[in-house]
Order: C-alpha cells, then structure tokens, then sequence
C-alpha cells in the first residue's frame, strides 16, 4: 500500500482526538495555525479554506487570518 493509503480515515481519527480537548486549547491551536499560514506575510487561498475546514471540525469559531490573500 502507499503510504497515502487510508488518509482519509486517519485525518478523521486525528480531527475526532483534537475535538475532544478542552475549548481553549482547541483555540490556541488554532491560533497557531494562524501565526504558521501568515509567517511568510501571506494567506493563500487553500491555507484560509484549511484554516476554516479545521475550525468547523473542532466546533471553535474562525480565527481571523490576515487579509493579505493570494
């Protein structure tokens, strides 16, 4: 099997885990994830619509990342 194998299923395992810690630190991981899309002074598309698909699958709010889209 490739090692991309069963993705899918593992990124579900991994989501449902995240989901279950406590608000505030589901919030600060977030957070990160914003200071690590804008460290190169810019927000692709693909990495706001990660950001978001991620906040909805722990139940946190979107946090706001940069508007400096490309």
């Amino acid at each position: 099997k490739p090692a991309t194998a069963g993705w899918a299923a593992r990124l579900d395992r991994a989501l449902q885990t995240l989901d279950g810690l406590a608000f505030r630190d589901k919030r600060r991981l977030l957070q990160a994830a914003v200071v690590t899309i804008e460290a190169d002074g810019r927000v692709m598309v693909s990495e706001r619509e990660l950001l978001r698909a991620v906040a909805a699958a722990l139940h946190v709010p979107v946090v706001p990342a940069s508007d400096n889209t490309n």
